[in-house]
């Protein structure tokens, strides 16, 4: 059996304009995985500690067919745009049976990337 739809890794570039905001449009950016389920399901997300060992496990039950909003933590999947190397700024979600992740942003700016890879895709 395989991890098909059950295990993905969310990462994000935070937009460059969010570091020269100000007054009201400070601090609103915020992000979120929306995530479905056809099953009753058990969803998992956490992140990783700067040597790379998974921390801040949360876990949620998800109903059949329906969507899970969750805030996502901004700083644990903030790269540092200075450096070229890898690092471990991701989020890492779990689950069950099946499900699909979306992102979303909101805030200033907030057509910040994003790439969802199930750990299939990953070879």
């Amino acid at each position: 059996m395989t991890n098909e739809g059950r295990e993905f890794f969310l990462g994000m570039l935070y937009p460059s304009y969010n570091a020269i905001a100000v007054g009201k449009a400070a601090g609103t950016f915020a992000i979120r995985a929306l995530i479905t389920t056809y099953y009753d399901n058990e969803v998992s997300i956490s992140y990783y500690n700067s040597s790379g060992i998974e921390e801040n496990k949360s876990t949620s039950k998800l109903g059949a067919r329906s969507t899970l909003q969750i805030l996502l933590n901004v700083n644990a999947m903030k790269m540092d745009p200075t450096e070229e190397g890898a690092a471990y700024r991701s989020c890492h979600i779990t689950s069950k049976y099946p499900i699909a992740v979306q992102y979303m942003s909101s805030g200033v700016n907030c057509g910040g990337s994003y790439m969802a890879l199930p750990t299939l895709g990953l070879g």
